[in-house]
């Protein structure tokens, strides 16, 4: 019976490579994923492995490099690029993110201008994204309960289900759709304006830091069934 042709990311790395070696020591068909043409690509091409460029931010170029190979598995211990940044990557829970984001917030609005609108308007917002934040929140983990699959958001390998029920038919992150509403709650209640980029830098913190490496791993676990999804479903709404 032949070996399955196996994937492995980060194969230019200490630790890539050397699985890259060790199965092609063991006659299995390596297809490896680089991040451009250069010495160590050319290295893997001579040693007999099939190299694929991809960008491992990009679910499409991830689902057509895995066509016809075994499940992706990111064999690196580091991040898949180098950097600082990159080291970032589901390290810090998102509801750490949003408290942090508050205290800033909180801070700003001491050291900003106000704007006066009335009590009542002020509140009535404050409410209005308070119980959206219930809305997309409270379903978000109920339906993950349903499913019996992990809610860690540092452990995301551990996931064991695709859930698209419930809310998730009309955003792919609830959960974090709650706690961007919440923080917009906390803008309304202070009615300070500069306080709004606070909502504003989760977005971008959470996708680039917790969504997206999110994305790479459903695609690998879930494949086709996760690329229909997010098709038809948006990141956020």
């Amino acid at each position: 019976m032949s070996k399955p042709r196996i994937l492995v990311t980060g194969a230019t790395g200490k630790t890539g490579g050397a699985v890259v070696n060790e199965l092609l020591a063991r006659d299995f068909p390596v297809r490896a994923i680089v991040h451009s043409r250069d010495a160590r690509s050319e290295e893997l091409d001579r040693k007999g492995a099939e190299t694929v460029v991809a960008d491992m931010f990009d679910p499409d170029q991830l689902l057509d490099a895995r066509q016809g190979a075994a499940p992706i598995r990111d064999r690196s211990p580091t991040p898949i690029k180098d950097g600082v940044m990159n080291a970032l990557e589901h390290r810090v829970p998102p509801p750490l993110v949003c408290l942090f984001f508050a205290a800033v917030m909180l801070v700003v609005s001491r050291l900003t201008p106000a704007i006066q609108i009335e009590d009542i308007v002020r509140l009535a917002i404050t409410g209005f994204f308070a119980v959206s934040s219930l809305v997309f929140g409270a379903p978000a983990f109920m339906a993950f309960g349903r499913a019996k699959t992990t809610i860690n958001p540092r452990n995301i390998e551990a996931a064991s289900a695709l859930v698209t029920s419930g809310v998730y038919k009309y955003t792919r992150n609830p959960m974090y759709v709650g706690l961007t509403a919440l923080l917009w709650s906390l803008t309304a209640y202070l009615a300070a304006p500069w306080t709004a980029l606070g909502p504003v830098a989760f977005l971008l913190f959470i996708t680039r830091f917790q969504i997206i490496p999110e994305e790479r791993v459903m695609l690998a676990k879930f494949g086709r069934a996760y690329d229909e999804y997010r098709k038809h479903v948006r990141r956020w709404l």
